[in-house]
């Protein structure tokens, strides 16, 4: 599950000027033929973010949200992607509380890799379990996250059973193999005494694209060192 809008924003260099137009030209074309039509000019905005145009699709998406903030409350989604990929987390944050009416477990999964990314694990552990409880379709992935905050927390043990736990109850083998997988890890640097080198070794997500599912595109925090609090969230 990709928890990103469809046409995730991304910080990286935007495709050529012919590859842009490709993408956005036929969104462009609906919106000059029906103007007053605002699905169409979200579709816009979504064409604007595959492109990696994020200011132009951002401009469309604030636009949405003054007009009928209600109406276009998941357009909050979109612009809370877009100040993570700027890394502008406290903006993030802001926006994605503004869209936890619309949808409450999908907000709160979101909110918890910010909080992740911001070492804030016990915050992040809450945001977690309340989205399993909120949107059963991401119970998987946020307990994972939710096991992955408690040992950011020092409770080793307690993300070691928690994984061992989604291993056994995986909906599909894909999850199963990478619960699995995020267990070797924990174990084996629990075994090697440094509980860091887990953060070390699946990279650096919480630095990139934040929304995106966190055991396929694996990565958490760099190595600094082992965290100090040994207490359960």
């Amino acid at each position: 599950a990709v928890l990103l809008a469809p046409g995730a924003a991304s910080a990286a260099d935007p495709p050529p000027l012919s590859a842009v137009m490709e993408i956005v030209g036929p969104a462009q074309e609906r919106v000059a033929e029906d103007p007053e039509n605002l699905g169409l000019q979200y579709d816009l905005s979504l064409a604007y973010l595959r492109a990696k145009r994020i200011d132009e699709a951002e401009g469309i998406l604030r636009a949405l949200v003054r007009t009928d903030e209600k109406t276009w409350a998941k357009a909050w989604f979109d612009i809370a992607a877009i100040h993570a990929a700027r890394g502008e987390t406290k903006e993030a944050l802001a926006a994605l509380k503004k869209a936890r009416d619309l949808d409450p477990g999908r907000a709160d999964y979101e909110t918890g890799l910010l909080l992740m990314k911001l070492r804030k694990f016990r915050d992040a552990a809450q945001s977690f379990r309340s989205a399993a409880a909120n949107k059963p379709e991401l119970a998987f992935e946020a307990r994972a996250q939710e096991a992955l905050a408690q040992y950011g927390l020092g409770n080793y043990g307690r993300a070691e059973k928690m994984l061992a736990t989604l291993s056994e109850a995986a909906p599909d083998s894909a999850r199963r193999d990478q619960a699995r997988e995020l267990l070797r890890l924990v174990r084996e640097a629990k075994k090697a005494d440094k509980p860091w080198q887990l953060f070390a070794t699946i990279g650096a997500q919480y630095d990139s694209n934040v929304f995106q599912n966190p055991l396929q595109s694996a990565g958490l925090l760099q190595p600094t060192g082992p965290s100090q609090h040994k207490e359960d969230a």
